[in-house]
């Protein structure tokens, strides 16, 4: 609040509407008809007016909603992650909590900690690790289009590239 004359984000993290309502963000993505998976799905669904789900545990109660939501016409379009998750505690307490996707709560972080320091090197925009955990590899090759909404920190993997973005954000 002291830096509400200056700008900033005096709410983040772990919330930054920017990336979720405006015209370039989330909300443009998705139809309304789409169902969103986060770990924040109360900000999901405030900031970007998308029917969001809490990302479960499991990748079986993942799947079962994914179905539920298909079956209903209403598909998944993707899954956001937030610092909720990843800033909430030691990797064990993140992977106590996320189990199966603790990859995919990591992935940012770990892409950011291995983005090189040179031009030129082996991985041009750091290790990615979402799509490598053999517990959700099927969800990895559905939703496998990265796009950043805040940096590494806020992460959407969808499953198609989004129009109009940085060609280094969907990858």
């Amino acid at each position: 609040m002291q830096l509400r004359d200056r700008g900033g984000y005096p709410n983040w993290p772990p919330y930054n509407a920017n990336p979720l309502n405006s015209k370039e963000g989330l909300k443009s993505w998705i139809p309304k008809n789409h169902v969103v998976f986060s770990d924040q799905p109360w900000a999901v669904a405030w900031y970007a007016d998308r029917v969001a789900v809490w990302l479960p545990p499991t990748r079986g109660g993942f799947e079962a909603i994914e179905t539920a939501a298909q079956n209903l016409q209403t598909p998944v379009a993707g899954i956001v992650i937030s610092p909720s998750s990843h800033g909430s505690g030691t990797i064990a307490e993140v992977s106590a909590t996320y189990k199966d996707f603790t990859g995919l709560v990591l992935d940012g972080r770990v892409t950011a900690a291995t983005f090189p320091n040179k031009a030129g090197t082996q991985y041009p925009m750091g290790v990615s690790i979402f799509d490598k955990d053999p517990h959700i590899d099927g969800i990895a090759k559905r939703y496998s289009i990265r796009k950043w909404l805040a940096g590494v920190d806020m992460v959407f993997y969808g499953d198609r590239v989004i129009p109009n973005a940085n060609p280094q954000q969907n990858r």
